[in-house]
């Protein structure tokens, strides 16, 4: 996978702006695939709070950003079953909104006309079953997509 990437990004940082062609509908395709395979943010029980793990996929997030324009991100809020609908509703909102602002504390959103857009499902929708409690962690997250903006 590393490979992968180093190569797509050669392969976009020799077709940017520093030859002032812009990059092919292709290419941005193809990083656009890319930078959807690791797309989740995951939160603990009852938090909105972005761990570690989430600032890095934040950051990395942030890093494909800079070398696209013109796109728009989805954000996706998700939440457990544990606890009442609404709640859940209101949580998984949080934990958009906790993405939002980091994703909008870097300049890339502005420079590159790039908007944020967000649906809150809460407990619907979910990845996995509820059947277990070990499932609830991997209903705990935000999903973040980058997608070409429809003209």
């Amino acid at each position: 996978m590393q490979y992968k990437s180093f190569l797509l990004f050669i392969l976009l940082l020799t077709s940017c702006s520093f030859n002032d062609e812009p990059v092919s509908f292709e290419q941005k395709e193809e990083f656009i695939d890319y930078a959807n395979t690791a797309n989740s943010v995951y939160f603990k029980f009852d938090s909105a709070k972005i761990e570690d793990e989430g600032i890095k996929r934040v950051n990395e997030m942030i890093h494909s950003l800079s070398i696209v324009r013109d796109v728009d991100v989805l954000l996706y809020g998700y939440a457990d079953k544990v606890g009442k609908v609404a709640y859940n509703k209101k949580l998984a909102g949080r934990r958009v909104n906790a993405i939002k602002k980091a994703l909008e504390g870097s300049e890339v959103l502005e420079r590159n006309n790039i908007e944020i857009k967000s649906v809150v499902y809460g407990e619907y929708d979910p990845l996995v079953s509820f059947d277990t409690v070990d499932n609830n962690p991997k209903s705990r997250r935000v999903d973040i997509f980058i997608v070409n903006r429809k003209r």
